[in-house]
């Protein structure tokens, strides 16, 4: 086997046991690797679906108008900061939602919000369960 930097041999902090290795804190399965709970792929912390996006969006408006940063707010509320959404996926959600005529924008107070549509409104109280 050859030697890396300071004469450790290659694949050392790889192997089971080791820092980055099975079993190591940030090898697979441990806390900060993969399937751990605050590592990559199998973490908690997954990334939301466009359609996920698309839910949480017509059930708060569902409860009340808001704007987009409103919006973004309470999903990471509501998730204890496990989901918040990033604007890229909130505007163009929001757009689509707009143009397949389940909601509308508004002006409230010189700031650009959305309602839901009659549509809108049937088609988040179709929503079960709560993207959430």
């Amino acid at each position: 086997m050859g030697h890396g930097r300071g004469g450790a041999p290659f694949g050392a902090p790889f192997g089971p046991g080791a820092p980055f290795g099975p079993g190591g804190p940030f090898g697979p399965g441990g806390p900060f690797g993969a399937g751990g709970p605050f590592g990559g792929p199998g973490g908690r912390r997954g990334r939301a679906r466009r359609g996920d996006v698309r839910a949480a969006i017509l059930a708060l408006l569902a409860e009340e108008p808001m704007n987009g940063y409103q919006m973004i707010q309470a999903m990471a509320e509501r998730t204890g900061g496990g989901w918040k959404p990033s604007p890229g996926a909130i505007y163009p959600a929001l757009s689509q939602l707009e143009d397949e005529g389940l909601i509308e924008p508004f002006d409230n107070n010189g700031a650009k919000a959305h309602r839901l549509t009659e549509a809108g409104q049937a088609a988040a109280s179709a929503i079960d369960p709560k993207p959430w």
